[in-house]
């Protein structure tokens, strides 16, 4: 009551009037800014659907896709799926919204994408990704879609970091090969990395791979030959 009558005082400065008013009533005043707040970010997250859970392809927004906004889920299987002759990992997701008190159900169908396995591959490939994906939580940027499909570059957490892409571990393991895709050149120069990488190490598919260049022992072997002809 005191600092209300302070505020009447003639000769009092406008400028102290609002700080006696304000410290008088800030326990109001911070109440009502934390409801506008709460309300902005309400607002926001229905906004960006943050709330909401992705139970099949449609309830995916078009603008999702051609912002290539990122999305999370819950991996629940597994399988390799033969789609437009090529030899294709397709995850079945349950998609975690940004917002959530639970986990709930869904059944988005996640298609790897760059990504063509070798025949002979097919089920080592799956037993891969079921070892280090089955039951773990994915980022998903998503790229495009089928009616059937989400087509989106997966990445699963490693120290902290969305930073293991699932179609490069695939392809530097040796089970894959580039599929025909017209991807993101920067994408695509990721997935030639892992290729010459599995190259390199003679993983699954390059096992029989000759070398580009004769080591030296078959240097040595080939210039004694050439040296004997002369």
């Amino acid at each position: 009551m005191g600092r209300t009558k302070d505020i009447d005082q003639p000769g009092i400065s406008t400028l102290s009037k609002v700080s006696l008013f304000i410290d008088d009533n800030k326990q109001i005043l911070f109440n009502g800014f934390y409801v506008l707040g709460f309300a902005g970010l309400l607002k926001i997250g229905l906004s960006l659907k943050a709330f909401e859970q992705f139970k099949h392809v449609k309830d995916i927004p078009e603008e999702f896709f051609r912002k290539n906004i990122s999305i999370f889920g819950h991996v629940d299987s597994v399988q390799v799926e033969r789609i437009k002759s090529e030899n294709v990992p397709v995850l079945r997701v349950s998609h975690v919204p940004i917002l959530t008190l639970g986990r709930y159900k869904s059944d988005l169908a996640l298609r790897l994408p760059g990504v063509n396995v070798h025949a002979d591959f097919i089920g080592k490939s799956e037993d891969h990704l079921r070892i280090i994906c089955l039951d773990k939580k994915v980022k998903v940027k998503l790229l495009s879609h089928t009616d059937h499909h989400v087509i989106g570059q997966t990445w699963l957490k490693t120290r902290g970091l969305w930073s293991k892409c699932l179609s490069t571990q695939m392809i530097s393991e040796g089970f894959a090969d580039l599929s025909s895709e017209d991807l993101d050149g920067r994408f695509v120069r990721s997935l030639e990395k892992a290729r010459a990488k599995a190259k390199k190490e003679r993983k699954g598919i390059w096992a029989a791979l000759e070398d580009d260049q004769p080591g030296i022992v078959q240097r040595i072997i080939d210039y004694i030959k050439n040296w004997k002809k002369k």
